[in-house]
């Protein structure tokens, strides 16, 4: 909000800057004759009017901008917030905005998406809870050994014997051909 109410200024100034030359120059060229200490009273007693105005107008534009922008920096702080919190806790509470803000639209997606997110991680429980039951009922589970995940890379004695299988698997292929 700091960068808006800077920019307001610089429009500001800038539109001030463009009346005052725009005005210097016109004073000037309607009379080209005149000394310059004449242009300046001249300058000054056409410009009088509308110099309080602005000045008096810049408090207002700053204050509209700062309201206007709070209705859309708003719900994007709100919602980084919440996600935040969301990352903390899935159990916080739905998001919503002020009835004024703009992208109030945006709370039922992150919302249904929260909604979601819980379903999931309650059904991850559940099946958590399944695969303990089962596997502490399976009559392999006692004195077994341990079965690898098959995600996970062989160990070296694994990997060993997989390659001695693997050099005797042709020799045992060639000789049952040769019996056929």
């Amino acid at each position: 909000q700091g960068v808006l109410i800077g920019r307001v200024v610089l429009y500001w100034i800038s539109g001030l800057l463009y009346l005052g030359v725009g005005c210097a120059l016109s004073l000037y060229f309607q009379h080209p004759e005149r000394a310059l200490s004449e242009h300046f009273i001249e300058f000054i007693d056409v410009s009088w009017p509308w110099v309080p105005t602005a000045v008096c107008v810049l408090p207002l534009v700053m204050f509209d901008i700062v309201r206007l922008s709070n209705l859309f920096v708003g719900p994007v702080y709100r919602l980084r917030m919440h996600l935040s919190r969301l990352i903390q806790d899935p159990e916080v509470r739905p998001l919503s905005f002020r009835t004024d803000d703009y992208w109030t639209e945006l709370s039922e997606p992150i919302n249904v998406l929260q909604t979601q997110l819980l379903e999931l991680r309650d059904e991850t429980e559940i099946l958590k809870r399944k695969n303990r039951l089962l596997s502490a009922r399976s009559p392999f589970h006692a004195g077994a050994p341990e079965i690898q995940d098959p995600l996970q890379s062989p160990t070296q004695s694994e990997r060993g014997a997989a390659s001695a299988s693997s050099a005797t698997e042709p020799a045992r292929a060639a000789s049952s051909n040769a019996e056929s």
